[in-house]
């Protein structure tokens, strides 16, 4: 009975001390404002920032673009509704190599349409006359506008044309959890070589993914990721995000002159693709050795 009796009054003193603390516990430290999850900086013992592709046509990516769960055509939605939409940004890696997101580098939904123009030398410059923004949701497949402007059609991608999506991220091993973490930072939109009138890869848009993720969030039925073991329990774009439910092959990470793998080894064709697996592998060896040290 005493001994009862003397553990329910410190159970209460301690509740009593942790109430009083409450109000003045305080969080140090600096974090990233443009990630989802932030790592307090001095618990980085390990970071590089990476550039990946993720390229839909491929089968492991192909529940991606399940019918009706197209991720490409969600942002692009986003990118024309000025309104309630998601903020696209242009990408810049010669004057921003490291993609901060900047006030100048935002684009309207006029900029990021023309940015979809066929590569055609005869089509004319600018947006279709009488054409708006409803209009331009709906050449993107959110209705039928392109039946009552038909020159609308025609010299622009549709968004089941784009298939390759740039993955923005930082590789972080953090001491206090004693794990390597992957924190992504943005996706852009890019079209491929061959959709380009100078045979490069374009972006279209880039989104920040903390915005994308409240984005996603509007649309709980279309941004689904089709869960072909379990039909019955999709996934959430943002929860295959998190699970790394996609491949991506990596084509930069920071290096001293903001060049490409292909540029950093000397590489090219195929020893490039296989100097990218040999890049992911290395972080990968880098998490399981650092703690030998």
């Amino acid at each position: 009975m005493k001994l009862r009796s003397f553990l329910l009054i410190t159970l209460c003193l301690v509740s009593l001390n942790l109430v009083g603390q409450e109000d003045s516990v305080v969080i140090r430290g600096d974090y990233n404002p443009n990630s989802v999850r932030p790592i307090r900086t001095e618990d980085i013992m390990f970071k590089m920032r990476v550039w990946s592709w993720m390229d839909l046509r491929e089968k492991v990516n192909s529940r991606w673009t399940s019918q009706g769960s197209e991720i490409v055509k969600l942002l692009l939605e986003g990118a024309m509704d000025e309104i309630d939409g998601i903020t696209a940004y242009k990408s810049d890696s010669v004057r921003n190599p490291e993609g901060d997101f900047r006030d100048e580098d935002i684009l309207t939904a006029a900029e990021v349409y023309e940015r979809l123009k066929l590569p055609e030398e005869d089509t004319e410059a600018g947006l279709p006359a009488g054409i708006n923004i409803d209009d331009l949701l709906g050449d993107l497949g959110g209705g039928d506008s392109t039946a009552n402007n038909p020159a609308a059609e025609e010299p622009y991608y549709e968004f089941n044309d784009i298939t390759l999506l740039e993955i923005c991220e930082d590789f972080i091993i953090d001491k206090r959890r004693s794990r390597a973490y992957w924190d992504i930072q943005s996706i852009s939109i890019v079209l491929n070589p061959s959709q380009t009138r100078t045979a490069t890869t374009a972006v279209v848009a880039r989104f920040k993914y903390k915005d994308v993720v409240e984005y996603l969030k509007k649309f709980p039925k279309k941004a689904r990721w089709y869960n072909a073991q379990n039909p019955g329990r999709p996934l959430t774009f943002t929860e295959a995000f998190d699970l790394r439910m996609f491949d991506a092959r990596p084509i930069r990470y920071s290096n001293p002159t903001n060049g490409r793998i292909e540029d950093v080894e000397g590489v090219q064709g195929l020893n490039a693709i296989l100097a990218s697996q040999r890049f992911k592998n290395r972080l990968l060896e880098k998490e399981h050795n650092i703690w030998e040290y």
